[in-house]
């Protein structure tokens, strides 16, 4: 099925298989095996596929929702977005929403390829319109942040900061 779907996406894009393969990064015999369904793609190469292309994860994993991942994470916006910085992309494009404003400033402020990754696959998420996949999410992030919180709890207890305030014993 993954298979079908890059196949589709090739033919959609105008790619021969071999500039696909390279803009993944396989070999053209293992993208053709992932093509023919000889082979199923690992956890890996699907990472690739995603990375290096503008797939939705959520349509290659599934078939549903938009071939194509949103423009905030690949394309045109993004040229757009660094040329004219991040403060003004997210003033001129955000109207106002200062959630849009901050996911625009992460997305450029960070030199860190895989936030940037991350991002993008938030952003295919959320635009899939899956209730489903999207409430997981949002359950997900919740409990990520709630034992983010905990580590810096337990982080504090364990490393206390010095009390400026305290003498010191002579």
């Amino acid at each position: 099925m993954i298979g079908q779907r890059l196949e589709e996406y090739r033919k959609t894009k105008g790619y021969k298989v071999q500039e696909l393969a390279a803009m993944i990064g396989l070999s053209q015999g293992s993208l053709s095996d992932i093509k023919n369904g000889k082979t199923q793609p690992h956890a890996d190469t699907i990472e690739k596929i995603v990375r290096n292309t503008d797939i939705n994860a959520h349509w290659l994993a599934t078939g549903e929702g938009t071939m194509l991942r949103a423009k905030l994470a690949v394309g045109q916006d993004v040229k757009i977005m660094v040329a004219e910085g991040a403060d003004v992309y997210a003033t001129d494009r955000c109207a106002g929403d200062a959630t849009c404003k901050k996911l625009c400033k992460t997305y450029l402020g960070t030199g860190n390829q895989e936030v940037k990754d991350m991002l993008s696959m938030v952003v295919d998420v959320l635009s899939s319109g899956n209730k489903d996949i999207i409430t997981s999410l949002r359950f997900n992030l919740i409990t990520l942040r709630q034992a983010a919180e905990d580590a810096e709890k337990v982080r504090k207890l364990l490393n206390p900061e010095p009390n400026p305030t305290r003498k010191k014993a002579p």
